[in-house]
């Protein structure tokens, strides 16, 4: 429908600005709103970048925790490993040890024995004095491997506490 406005009359001019005010108003509000809406949307990407780095740092830390859990898992067993060959050679060590005092007592009874043969006989003396040097060597020798194994059980307790320092760690 149409409808006629005489453009002279004061009401009609009075209503057409007001119209033309409202117009305005519109076109303002209509930019900002623009405006605000390009913001909003500059925003959202923002939002949505971030959440994707968020993303991204949480499985590289994911990862990160992974390899080193592996890392860990691995270095545990190396260490169990250890610690299972060093009781393995203290045990040794130990049973050297004894093996070397056995042999000592039995060297001295043979020393004795040797001594008592000795007086008995001056033929036996001399073969005697034979068995007597090399009863010393075997002496010397044991006495050496004696302190050899002493060492190797101090090694190898010296061992177990650094391992056992590094687990309770």
């Amino acid at each position: 429908m149409f409808i006629y406005v005489d453009p002279l009359s004061n009401k009609n001019r009075r209503a057409w600005a007001r119209v033309c005010c409202s117009c305005r108003r519109g076109q303002k509000a209509r930019r900002g709103l623009q405006k605000s809406c390009t913001q909003i949307a500059g925003l959202l990407i923002e939002i949505r970048d971030g959440t994707h780095a968020a993303i991204s740092s949480m499985e590289t830390g994911t990862y990160t925790v992974s390899t080193g859990v592996q890392a860990l898992n691995h270095t545990v067993e190396a260490v169990q490993k250890i610690v299972e060959e060093s009781n393995k050679v203290a045990l040794m060590a130990q049973n050297i040890a004894a093996a070397a005092e056995e042999q000592s007592a039995s060297i001295e009874e043979i020393t004795a024995t040797v001594d008592e043969a000795a007086s008995l006989s001056q033929e036996a003396a001399a073969g005697t004095e034979e068995t007597s040097a090399a009863v010393e060597q075997q002496n010397a020798f044991m006495a050496e491997l004696a302190k050899s194994s002493q060492e190797l059980s101090q090694m190898a307790s010296d061992m177990q506490q650094m391992v056992a320092k590094y687990l309770s760690e």
